[in-house]
């Protein structure tokens, strides 16, 4: 990743919704109004460069994933051990595209089979995965709303040929004109930082690929 990247810019690294709607959407600070955040705070935190940092971005979401229904309890089988479980999923990772020796990644449309073989590996019952291609911002919310977190490829932008673990949302009104916008609380595999996906009335257009456990 560029290290001139700017920050809280359109087209940059989103660090603070507020001010990046100061920059972006010209809207002054006194009518921005934080509505609603929703947070899921079991997902996992790793970042690439905890398990080698070659073009491991999927492969790191879907340990975040699996962290998440390991600490909640809704899924039984996967491994405690941060190595162990990094370990599964690679071997998983490997049969799908994966290549550490050429920094390859994951293909998108390998997402799918991936994250079920993986999961059914681990689990002792069988666990549906969903991928959505375009996912709707509407759609994308209401996940988080009822307790899913999911990782999304991204195929444009900042996040181009890179996938993120999105576990929450924030919405912000302009007071003013009663116009709001969303943005996914990601964690997006590179830096510890909280960072954001400005999603509606800003950047409607996406390429992605949202990829979740139907539990």
């Amino acid at each position: 990743m560029s290290k001139e990247i700017k920050y809280n810019l359109r087209g940059g690294l989103v660090t603070a919704p507020i001010l990046y709607l100061k920059n972006v959407c010209r809207i002054k600070e006194p009518s921005i109004k934080l509505e609603k955040r929703v947070t899921i705070d079991t997902v996992g935190k790793a970042l690439c460069q905890d398990f080698g940092n070659h073009s491991n971005c999927t492969l790191v979401g879907a340990y975040n994933l699996l962290t998440h229904y390991k600490t909640s309890g809704e899924l039984k089988g996967i491994p405690e051990a941060p190595e162990t479980l990094y370990n599964a999923v690679r071997e998983v990772g490997d049969n799908y595209g994966y290549n550490y020796d050429k920094e390859k990644g994951i293909p998108v449309y390998n997402n799918r089979r991936f994250m079920k073989t993986l999961a059914n590996r681990l689990m002792d019952k069988k666990v549906k995965v969903r991928a959505e291609y375009m996912v709707p911002a509407g759609r994308a919310v209401r996940l988080l709303d009822r307790g899913i977190p999911y990782i999304l490829s991204i195929a444009y932008g900042i996040y181009y040929d890179h996938t993120v673990t999105v576990y929450g949302y924030e919405t912000y009104r302009n007071m003013q004109t009663g116009r709001r916008y969303t943005f996914l609380i990601i964690n997006d595999e590179w830096d510890a930082e909280e960072r954001y996906l400005p999603w509606t009335n800003l950047d409607r257009f996406r390429i992605t690929c949202l990829t979740r456990l139907s539990v």
